[in-house]
């Protein structure tokens, strides 16, 4: 055996030893002399780097994994043993930070994939974390952590989740999972593909259930499809209207409308300090509340003021004085944009009204 070899074997067993016996800052000070004479090996640095965390020991773990990557770099495990060290400090973007410098070396890790995507949901930047876990998922579409994940995060959103469940209860066949997670799994799905619409999808899983002995799921394939005609979405006060409160572009086609609303809050609110946040979605909260609050009845209009449309002349009772002299020497013909009234001494006069 290599005397390297021994001497890290002694303090390994010595930083054990010091920590079984409750005295970790003999434990730590063996791991801070062992950081100035352990040989450039990154391997090793990375198991001296797992042992201080094994013993609870971050600040010493931490300096291995440094240490680790100043003999190479490109080591997955110490970029990951960081990230998932600061994570657990709460140090979310240092973590994220650490977890980049990884995938630039490591594009494939899924376990760099996964903790990126919880890293990104934990600093409220929820839409990149889900194209993170869809991205991990298109690397690693068999992997039951990402099946699982991803198969939560699109039940959470509605978005094709009947999809990973089915492959998700496939993977743990294969992998001879035990029948409960795999029922649990497949009675999940079910539930999705009937919300979202999916029958065929829908009648799958219930097929599945059955042969693993849910007599109380029926055969869905009886039951025919119920087409439905609400096919509509009604936009409160108009697509335009919402479009300028939401400061998005308004001349947006039907088609496009829901996915460039949706895109447009995102760019809007993610990376965004809290502040700068709540004021825009307020602003949008505002544009709905109006939209929704009952709208005041139009007050009726008096005889005799201007409308839309021209003048509205005060209609009196046939006995009236003034009604006998009109009608008595109506000279004016009638036509729009004039009206007859009477002057004292004359019979009438002709006035044009002003259309607005």
């Amino acid at each position: 055996m290599r005397p390297d070899a021994v001497r890290e074997g002694v303090r390994r067993r010595l930083v054990e030893i010091y920590v079984s016996e409750k005295t970790p800052e003999k434990a730590a000070d063996t791991l801070r002399a062992a950081a100035t004479i352990v040989p450039k090996d990154g391997a090793l640095r990375l198991r001296y780097a797992e042992l201080g965390e094994r013993m609870a020991l971050p600040a010493e773990a931490e300096r291995f994994y440094h240490l680790a990557l100043e003999a190479d770099g490109t080591l997955e495990p110490a970029h990951f043993g960081l990230a998932q060290l600061w994570a657990g400090q709460q140090q979310f973007q240092k973590s994220l930070d650490a977890a980049n410098r990884g995938l630039e070396s490591n594009a494939n890790s899924v376990r760099l994939l996964l903790l990126k995507a919880s890293l990104l949901s934990q600093l409220d930047r929820r839409l990149e974390s889900r194209q993170m876990l869809e991205e991990t998922f298109r690397i690693s579409p068999k992997d039951p952590q990402v099946l699982a994940q991803t198969a939560t995060m699109r039940d959470l959103h509605g978005d094709r989740a009947g999809e990973a469940y089915e492959a998700l209860a496939g993977t743990l066949v294969q992998q001879n999972a035990a029948q409960p997670a795999i029922k649990t799994t497949l009675e999940r799905g079910l539930v999705v593909s009937l919300r979202d619409g999916e029958r065929d999808r829908a009648i799958q899983f219930a097929s599945r259930l059955r042969e693993l002995g849910a007599n109380d799921i029926p055969d869905l394939s009886l039951l025919g499809p119920h087409p439905s005609n609400k096919n509509t979405v009604t936009v409160p006060g108009g697509m335009k209207a919402l479009a300028f409160a939401a400061l998005m572009h308004e001349e947006v086609g039907t088609d496009r409308f829901a996915a460039d609303y949706a895109s447009t809050v995102a760019r809007m609110t993610r990376g965004k300090d809290a502040k700068s946040r709540e004021v825009y979605l307020d602003s949008v909260r505002a544009y709905f509340r109006t939209m929704s609050a009952p709208q005041p009845k139009a007050p009726r209009r008096r005889a005799g003021t201007p409308s839309r449309s021209g003048w509205r002349p005060r209609i009196r009772p046939s006995g009236s004085r003034r009604s006998r002299v009109a009608s008595g020497g109506g000279r004016c013909p009638p036509g729009r944009g004039s009206v007859s009234t009477p002057r004292s001494g004359q019979e009438t006069a002709c006035h044009p009204t002003t259309t607005r």
